[in-house]
């Protein structure tokens, strides 16, 4: 005949079962925080006005808000479950709403640290780190690392040496729209030689911040009729209709930002 456990004990080894994995990944959690010699700054500490008057201008721009939910322990048991009991689940549509974005700028903070630190930062840094971003930043600070990103992404991976002598705080609001301009472009398109596009991209932007009531009229008719800032083409980019190599491109992933 077998033995019925008491109502007590099973209640512990209820508890056990579910407090061993919400312990473990917490656990594992904060070691290889432990691991970062530094975490990263809020990006709104230290805003000027007029840096934040830009931000404000990016979000009127930008028509997608990055929603990044907290990370929690629970978060990533249940995701872990959902991800191995679903037969169709898919990687993507297993992670959190806006982890991607907490990855983007957890990578670009290990870059940092990287160039300082000759101990190599793994994989398992950069995803404590990124959780770490979704429990700590507000959505101020993410909208500030959305404009790192795109200045990122549009200065130097798309081989578009354009702001490289400024910081995006720096920026009038019609380069700023440029900005935008060039991520919402295909990265096909040469921005010396599509000059036509990308100024019609880059207005159209600006009459849209103009109607969101971030322009007033005198503010518009001057972003409109400011050229486009682009810098001297680079001389390895050949001539219009001759394509950049995607060497040419991938060489320039390493040039130094401002900070």
């Amino acid at each position: 005949m077998r033995r019925i456990l008491p109502a007590r004990t099973l209640l512990w080894l209820l508890s056990l079962i579910l407090v061993a994995p919400l312990a473990t990944v917490e656990c594992v959690y904060r070691y290889a925080l432990a691991r970062l010699p530094e975490l990263p700054p809020s990006p709104t500490q230290g805003l000027t006005p007029s840096a934040r008057q830009r931000v404000t201008w990016w979000r009127d721009l930008d028509s997608s808000t990055r929603h990044v939910q907290p990370i929690w322990s629970w978060t990533v048991v249940h995701g872990l479950l959902d991800f191995t009991l679903s037969r169709h689940a898919c990687e993507d549509e297993s992670l959190p709403e806006g982890f991607e974005h907490a990855l983007d700028a957890a990578s670009r903070w290990l870059n940092v640290l990287n160039a300082r630190a000759t101990v190599p930062l793994r994989e398992l840094d950069r995803v404590a780190l990124a959780i770490w971003l979704t429990r700590h930043w507000d959505e101020a600070d993410w909208r500030v690392a959305a404009i790192e990103s795109r200045w990122h992404a549009s200065s130097v991976r798309r081989g578009v040496p354009v702001f490289l002598a400024r910081s995006w705080t720096q920026l009038p609001v019609e380069d700023l729209a440029l900005l935008m301009a060039l991520g919402q472009l295909s990265w096909r398109v040469d921005p010396w030689c599509e000059r036509e596009q990308l100024h019609a991209v880059r207005d159209a932007l600006l009459w849209t911040l103009h109607d969101r009531e971030g322009l007033d009229e005198p503010a518009l008719a001057t972003a409109l009729r400011a050229p486009l800032f682009l810098t001297v083409r680079p001389i390895d980019w050949g001539t219009c209709g001759q394509p950049a190599l995607t060497r040419v491109l991938e060489s320039r992933v390493t040039t130094p930002l401002p900070e």
